[in-house]
């Protein structure tokens, strides 16, 4: 006879967030990219490895650049020379 449903989630986990999880399409160039980071930092999952260098890339954007570079740089509203 069956005991009917058995939770397999804490109650506590319940109340925990749940993570963001998102789809990410690379082309040719990119797998190919992304392989070899992972060969060169020793990581074999791919999710690892993106964040692992998203960290690294805005570490070294915000460390040469800073925020306020960051923005002017990326801003829609600033006006680009046109060099003749």
């Amino acid at each position: 006879m069956s005991e009917g449903f058995q939770p397999t989630i804490l109650d506590e986990e319940r109340k925990e967030p749940k993570p963001d999880v998102f789809t990410v399409r690379l082309n040719k160039e990119e797998r190919e990219w992304l392989d070899e980071s992972k060969k060169t930092i020793n990581i074999n999952f791919d999710s690892t490895c993106i964040k692992i260098l998203a960290k690294v890339g805005a570490n070294v954007l915000h460390g040469t650049l800073g925020a306020k570079n960051l923005k002017y740089i990326t801003s829609g509203r600033r006006l680009r020379e046109v060099q003749e």
